[in-house]
């Protein structure tokens, strides 16, 4: 599954982001550092904006207003 998403997560065509949504709207464990700590241990090259923009699709425009929040500092080092 986490390969999988980071196939399209690469790609980021509408359709991947998408079809990454459905998969975390199912996966509710499934946390952003943490997938994107498991994906570049698989070699993927994931842009961590494309990431959290599937993560909102999934999750809502308030919770990555409250992960943002929460998470600001961390955050700062990947962009």
């Amino acid at each position: 599954m986490i390969y999988l998403m980071g196939m399209k997560l690469v790609s980021a065509r509408e359709q991947d982001l998408m079809d990454v949504a459905d998969i975390l709207k199912k996966s509710e464990s499934l946390q952003p550092f943490e997938l994107f700590s498991d994906l570049a241990e698989m070699s993927f090259d994931v842009d961590i904006a494309m990431l959290l923009d599937a993560f909102e699709r999934a999750r809502g425009m308030e919770w990555l207003e409250t992960f943002y929040k929460d998470n600001e500092e961390e955050l700062r080092g990947y962009f």
